[in-house]
């Protein structure tokens, strides 16, 4: 990883940074796995940087988490957050998103169907509280009333 970083920020050769970030990956070093993010980002290649954030985020890397959900907020990516959130347990952070959701006037299928997706995860792990499974049912009921509009 340290090899990595030299090549980046001080040779500017990023082939070689590529190189030893992955071999610092293949060897569990999770920081490597945020710089090849970095590495990516500062080259323009957000989906490769998100592809490695979220590798990150699997490994339970809290700048990785962090990052992600900053990227996903200048993108103003609703879903990917929602789906961050319920990852890694942010509840709090999950339900602002819902609670937004329907403080809108319009309706957004995706994002309807993105919360049920990310709250049936939730129940399969046993970990949605009671409100949440509220929240569920009334957004199906909300599918169903729509299904029956067009």
């Amino acid at each position: 990883n340290n090899l990595g970083c030299y090549y980046q920020n001080q040779c500017v050769n990023y082939k070689l940074a590529k190189e030893y970030y992955m071999k610092a990956i293949e060897k569990g070093i999770c920081i490597s796995i945020c710089n090849m993010a970095f590495l990516y980002e500062k080259k323009g290649k957000y989906d490769k940087s998100e592809k490695y954030l979220l590798m990150g985020v699997d490994r339970c890397h809290a700048k990785c988490i962090n990052l992600l959900e900053r990227y996903y907020i200048k993108q103003k990516n609703k879903i990917g957050l929602l789906k961050l959130y319920a990852k890694t347990r942010q509840v709090g952070k999950y339900m602002a998103i819902v609670n937004e959701y329907f403080l809108e006037e319009k309706e957004n299928n995706d994002i309807i169907i993105a919360i049920i997706e990310t709250l049936e995860n939730m129940e399969i792990q046993n970990e949605s509280p009671n409100g949440i499974k509220f929240i569920k049912k009334l957004l199906c009921h909300q599918i169903d009333i729509m299904k029956l509009h067009f």
